[in-house]
């Protein structure tokens, strides 16, 4: 876990420099997701969105781990928010994406 200890300090300094980063935003979500830590990955991936509406990784992302934590409502309404923004931005591989995951849950 050092390794992942040392990106999240990094992130962190980063967005002290700037709290609306995207990338910043994004991989520190990701880095806390890979330490099994969800609550934290889905805080973040919000800020994320806040920041950045059309960040639609973000959308995708937070609906996986919704799943993980088994809350298909909060999945399902990230998603919702998700395949619009997908659409108007013009990312059909992630717009994709959330209607699989869509898909599965209402399938």
């Amino acid at each position: 876990m050092p390794q992942t200890t040392d990106r999240i300090e990094k992130l962190r300094k980063l967005l002290k420099q700037n709290p609306n980063d995207s990338f910043a935003l994004f991989g520190l979500a990701m880095e806390y997701a890979s330490s099994n830590d969800y609550s934290s990955a889905i805080e973040y991936l919000e800020k994320l969105i806040e920041a950045d509406p059309n960040y639609v990784a973000g959308y995708y992302q937070k609906a996986r781990l919704h799943l993980k934590l088994g809350d298909k409502e909060a999945a399902m309404k990230t998603i919702q928010q998700g395949l619009p923004k997908a659409l108007e931005t013009g990312q059909y591989h992630t717009r994709d994406k959330l209607q699989e995951l869509l898909n599965a849950i209402s399938g």
